[in-house]
């Protein structure tokens, strides 16, 4: 027996308001030399987050902000290290959670890998990012690493890659226009198209099942 597969994409429409003051921000963040790298959902992988925020540790160039529930199991590491880049927002309103993608130049969608649950999940912060025209930063042998390289909407990140900071900044100047104008729209058609085919296989099934 043969089967068709279909992803089924889960995704909030962002209204077009909110591109146009992400963008604004992101212009005014950038000729100050600040980049924000934002982990907004439940704070739950702290051993990635903990290496993250080793990794980019007082660097001026850079904020990394975790917001959610969670979050907070974040702030001793931060004191003990005497980390200052470093925002932390325990809890948030679902209904805000765009507006805090304004302020946002990386959405943080580092995991970590080597599991079923981690390698082939796509996190709903991939639609958030496509939709905002953010690059999203992903760990790589993931499959949201594969979808983020064929579409050209964001960056693999490798913590042990010497002066991946250095190349994180070259990666935003030399792609974000491309991302916003053109890569996300084509993941966009993509997402669409997908599911209308999904939602066609269920009112098949529904229909076929009816006629039995």
């Amino acid at each position: 027996m043969s089967h068709q597969y279909v992803v089924a994409h889960n995704f909030t429409q962002v209204q077009p308001e909110m591109l146009e003051k992400i963008i604004t921000l992101q212009r005014e963040r950038h000729e100050r030399g600040k980049f924000v790298i934002s982990y907004i959902g439940t704070v739950r992988f702290y051993e990635m987050d903990m290496k993250l925020i080793k990794l980019f540790a007082n660097d001026e160039r850079f904020v990394l902000e975790y917001i959610g529930s969670g979050a907070s199991g974040l702030k001793s590491y931060c004191e003990d290290n005497h980390i200052c880049n470093v925002n932390l927002v325990n809890e948030f309103s679902q209904d805000k959670t765009f507006e805090f993608y304004i302020n946002t130049d990386f959405i943080n969608n580092l995991y970590g890998y080597g599991s079923k649950y981690l390698d082939f999940a796509l996190s709903n912060r991939l639609y958030h990012a496509v939709q905002l025209g953010i690059p999203i930063l992903v760990c790589k042998n993931t499959y949201m690493a594969e979808i983020v390289e064929k579409y050209k909407v964001g960056f693999v990140f490798d913590f042990d890659e010497p002066g991946i900071k250095e190349r994180l900044i070259n990666y935003y100047h030399n792609n974000i226009d491309d991302i916003i104008k053109n890569n996300a729209v084509t993941f966009l058609s993509k997402v669409l198209h997908d599911n209308t085919l999904y939602e066609q296989m269920i009112l098949r099934f529904v229909n076929d099942t009816n006629m039995h």
